[in-house]
């Protein structure tokens, strides 16, 4: 009985050791699933952060785009032709938003990837996403909606651009059509020449009148006022004369006009355009 109690006492040791060992392994084996656990948990949060990050993303670019549809609404509203400047502004409000809604594409992909991976069930997570994938299909919607205004709108301008460029044309060729008109009846002509040199053109009949006095014919008209000199009745108020003496041939009324100098005359200086030209838009003058 004593040899058995030594046996005992001298193995008591052991045995507490074994004990002693299971339970530090177990509490290592807990702070390692705790450990674990943590990790997971982190992860969780750091990939809902994510997540939640990219939908505000999304609805920051949702933003962005409607401010830029607000603002190709505002440049569009009057209809009017629209300058270089801002037809390029609003390509590039275009190209933005495609850019955008391009990008937003890829985060929702991005989005429903990283939700999958992660085997996450949040109800209001995916019910989130869903929401966002309805804002973007709609956003599309509206997005080709504009473009066809877009398209209406530049159909109607470029229509009434032209409507504008046929009237400024018809009107140019009117206002020529005026202007020559008022060109040609502001035309006179004049001859300086004595006696023998008229007559020999043409000009003055051997009783030295004017052979334009009464009705002549175009030929005749024509093949004469190759003599004369022309100019503008609105803008030559004086005539060069230098002779000794000057005869006007043609009608004239008197106070219509002064001939400067005697002996030689210099000049015949019209101070009545209106009455002196009403008679005939042709002028003669024979010196000696």
């Amino acid at each position: 009985m004593k040899n058995y109690l030594i046996i005992m006492l001298a193995a008591l040791p052991f045995f507490y050791g074994c004990e002693n060992k299971k339970q530090t392994e177990h509490i290592l084996s807990l702070q390692s699933d705790s450990l674990r656990l943590a990790r997971l948990v982190d992860d969780k949060d750091a990939t809902i952060n994510s997540l939640f990050q990219t939908l505000n993303e999304i609805e920051e670019n949702l933003a962005v785009v409607r401010a830029k549809e607000a603002l190709i609404a505002d440049q569009t509203s009057d209809q009017q032709e629209m300058k270089a400047d801002v037809k390029e502004r609003i390509n590039q409000s275009i190209s933005e938003i495609n850019e955008l809604m391009d990008k937003n594409k890829q985060l929702i992909n991005r989005l429903n990837a990283q939700v999958r991976s992660s085997n996450l069930k949040i109800a209001e997570l995916n019910k989130a996403i869903e929401r966002m994938e309805g804002t973007i299909a709609d956003k599309e919607k509206e997005i080709a909606e504009l473009r066809e205004n877009l398209a209406r709108l530049n159909v109607q301008i470029e229509t009434l651009n032209n409507k504008v460029a046929d009237l400024e044309k018809e009107n140019k060729q009117k206002d020529e059509a005026i202007n020559q008109k008022i060109n040609e009846m502001n035309k006179a002509w004049y001859v300086v020449g004595n006696r023998r040199e008229l007559r020999d053109k043409g000009i003055i009949n051997r009783e030295g009148g004017f052979i334009f006095i009464g009705k002549v014919t175009t030929p005749a008209e024509n093949l004469i006022r190759k003599e004369f000199k022309e100019i503008d009745l609105r803008e030559v108020k004086e005539i060069p004369v230098n002779a000794n003496r000057v005869e006007i041939v043609t009608v004239h009324p008197e106070g219509s006009y002064d001939l400067i100098g005697e002996r030689p005359v210099e000049k015949l200086v019209i101070t009545n355009p209106q009455e002196f030209w009403k008679a005939s838009n042709y002028l003669v003058l024979s010196t000696r």
